[in-house]
């Protein structure tokens, strides 16, 4: 390591599950149902990315939902699917980058 760098690796910026506390399925959950809409409604309404019948959405969630890593949620973000559709992992751990502007968050179908 060179001098004067400070070097961050990956696997201290990454969440190994439910990144800000949100369900796969934020709509659906049994233990934690959310309102979850296709626009921005409120003042504290922030984006949403996660997945619904196997298809990427970005809608929006009141941040009040948000139970970790609320700190982040005005901060620019790189989200990554975390494995192939079927949670097959033998031929594809990650799946394709997303990059989300400040105001988001994403589901547990996220890194």
């Amino acid at each position: 390591m060179t001098s004067g760098v400070n070097t961050i690796f990956l696997n201290k910026m990454l969440s190994s599950d439910t990144p800000f506390g949100i369900s796969s399925n934020p709509k659906t959950s049994a233990k934690n149902p959310m309102i979850v809409t296709t626009r921005k409604q409120k003042m504290t309404d922030i984006q949403l990315y996660h997945i619904e019948n196997q298809k990427r959405k970005i809608e929006y969630i009141d941040s009040a939902f948000v139970k970790k890593n609320s700190a982040d949620i005005g901060k620019y973000k790189v989200f990554i699917i975390q494995s192939a559709e079927n949670g097959d992992c033998r031929d594809k751990i990650l799946g394709a980058i997303e990059t989300a502007g400040e105001d988001s968050i994403c589901s547990q179908s996220y890194l």
